[in-house]
């Protein structure tokens, strides 16, 4: 008797185990909208996860030839370890290998998802299971005045739900910053995703006024050969009264929404602070 005991609590132990690991398969989408910016090193992956479920990659980090992949070592175990198993879509915002380069990795293990480029994002807005996505930059009737360079062709994008919104502003420069401030886009967001990793050629005084972040967040490696962030550019980001946080020491940082208020979760010390986005709701 004492043994069928024992055989039934050791199947019913792993039962539970086997629940507990197929938990992120089973479970049901919760209409929050969460915003993952993963620590990549010197480089950029976010992973947006809509409101129903489904999954989208902007960019996924260095990768290829004689470097770590972090397509394969950081965003796929990422992707798996949340239950996501496919991508509805994929996005590079530029075509260097910081952002880029840990894509191929990510389409040999998730195929099958589309691919968005700058042309057909500027066919959008897009909605994405309940969130809006559009291409802020380039501007196609601007894009040709500017100064631009290389980092200046990168892709801008912001995401809304509800209150919340998120402008990634990619690698663009002092150039395409001005460009889109003259053209009066839609810059204003909840959350900045810093551009170039924090560069001082980035993250103008006008741009940050426009945008008027409650929040920021730079992708950047710890002790990087550039010197990301610039110490100006974390001082200009505090004068446009923004919470700063940095994936060089918060390793990843998590952003969640139901559109009304906003979380942030530090990976590193799993601290969470809360932003309320409506004045007249209490959170």
């Amino acid at each position: 008797m004492i043994r069928r005991l024992s055989g039934a609590g050791a199947l019913a132990l792993m039962l539970a185990a086997a629940v507990f690991a197929a938990w992120p398969l089973l479970r049901p989408p919760d209409g929050r909208l969460r915003f993952t910016v993963l620590d990549v090193g010197q480089g950029d992956a976010i992973v947006v996860e809509a409101p129903d479920g489904r999954a989208l990659l902007i960019d996924a980090g260095p990768g290829g030839p004689m470097r770590l992949d972090t397509g394969e070592r950081v965003v796929a175990p990422y992707l798996w370890n949340r239950g996501q198993l496919r991508l509805a879509k994929t996005i590079v915002t530029d075509p260097d290998a910081d952002h880029a380069g840990g894509m191929g990795a990510i389409r040999r293990l998730f195929g099958g998802a589309e691919s968005w480029d700058g042309e057909q994002l500027a066919r959008g807005p897009h909605w994405f299971g309940g969130a809006m996505l559009s291409l802020v930059w380039p501007r196609w009737e601007v894009a040709g005045r500017a100064a631009r360079g290389g980092n200046d062709e990168t892709l801008v994008l912001r995401i809304e739900y509800g209150l919340a919104s998120f402008l990634l502003a990619s690698d663009i420069e002092a150039a395409a910053e001005q460009a889109l401030v003259a053209s009066r886009a839609p810059l204003q967001a909840t959350v900045l995703k810093v551009a170039h990793h924090g560069s001082r050629t980035s993250s103008t005084p006008e741009f940050l006024r426009a945008v008027a972040p409650t929040v920021a967040v730079i992708s950047v490696g710890g002790r990087n050969p550039y010197g990301h962030p610039d110490a100006g550019v974390l001082e200009r980001l505090r004068t446009a009264g923004a919470r700063v946080y940095r994936t060089d020491g918060d390793g990843a940082v998590i952003f969640e929404t139901d559109g009304r208020a906003l979380t942030v979760t530090r990976w590193a010390t799993r601290t969470v602070e809360r932003f309320c986005l409506d004045p007249e709701t209490p959170c």
